[in-house]
């Protein structure tokens, strides 16, 4: 399978490749499965389960042996480097959304929802400009909104009125002008007369769904961006709720992978042809951990020097459930 950027819970094992399952089926050079191809650290009622929620505590350790199969005719190098899911930048911005949207959005107000059209456009990644730009080593990005919640449910009769929506866009500058938001009035609110670019716009991810709280996530975002990567916050109300003005966080994040201290495992193997390796892996839960759930894994990585022609990189799973 591919590894799409996204942590154990949200993506597994990955994106499941079927080409690449059948060149290795067929022996080809290069290609390799790998057993288990997940871990969940610990035990459920004194057993090791290997699908269930098992626990462990701090201070203690747990191992087990992954096993690699080279089914090639030439011998292989796997590198294994343990990580772990961390944060590299992180961003919060309150809107104070003001009016009732009966105006045309004077005085930086709310001009109301304006359907495809959203409210901000906040430009995350522009691949031109060096001062807005994702840290390079970022896999996975992510953004969420939370509208107040007397704005959501001001009556108190569960059932949302006002809520927030958000967009990625993939930005391609098609006319060369350098220009995804034509803001005029230097308001920061995508007004009727400015909104002029959305034919370079595309959707890569969007939330508009019913709750006081939107999030949206995209693994891999290097891969999308072409010129920028932007996104897009509406205020939309099905039912106004009165409030002037309505507060709105949002909040961006960019993850990286970094290297885990919890992990110890061979930082090389070697596979003959045709054979099977195994390497031991070693879970060790330090004492001062903080309870709760740990998901990381071992990235392997074919190594260059294989000249094979399915070099590639994955990242086997493993929660850890302290």
């Amino acid at each position: 399978s591919d590894d799409r950027g996204y942590e154990p819970f949200v993506q597994g094992g990955g994106w499941m490749n079927a080409s690449r399952a059948v060149r290795t089926l067929e022996g080809e050079n290069g290609t390799w499965p790998a057993s288990p191809s997940q871990w969940n650290t610990g035990s459920f009622h004194g057993k090791h389960r290997d699908a269930n929620i098992n626990s462990i505590l701090p201070g203690q350790a747990q191992s087990f042996d992954v096993q690699f199969n080279n089914p090639g005719g030439n011998e292989l190098q796997l590198n294994l480097t343990p990580v772990t899911f961390q944060a590299l930048e992180h961003t919060v911005m309150i809107w104070n959304s003001s009016g009732n949207g009966s105006g045309g959005g004077e005085n930086d107000s709310w001009d109301g929802h304006q359907g495809e059209r959203p409210d901000l456009l906040i430009p995350l990644h522009i691949a031109n400009d060096s001062s807005i730009q994702l840290p390079e080593e970022t896999v996975q990005l992510r953004a969420r909104a939370t509208i107040q919640y007397e704005a959501f449910d001001h009556d108190l009769d569960r059932s949302s009125m006002e809520r927030v929506y958000l967009e990625v866009f993939r930005w391609t500058d098609f006319d060369g002008d350098g220009m995804y938001h034509n803001d005029s009035d230097s308001d920061g609110m995508v007004d009727e007369s400015e909104w002029n670019e959305s034919d370079e716009l595309e959707e890569v991810t969007y939330w508009k769904s019913h709750g006081p709280q939107a999030e949206v996530r995209v693994g891999l975002p290097f891969e999308d961006a072409r010129d920028g990567l932007l996104l897009g916050i509406w205020r939309f109300d099905s039912e106004p709720s009165g409030l002037d003005a309505v507060r709105i966080e949002v909040d961006w994040t960019s993850f990286g992978v970094v290297h885990d201290h919890w992990i110890e495992v061979d930082s090389q193997v070697t596979i003959q042809a045709e054979e099977t390796t195994s390497s031991n892996v070693e879970i060790t839960v330090p004492e001062d951990a903080t309870p709760g759930i740990r998901q990381h894994g071992i990235m392997v990585e074919t190594n260059s020097e294989n000249n094979s022609t399915d070099s590639r990189s994955w990242t086997l799973p493993i929660v850890t459930n302290v």
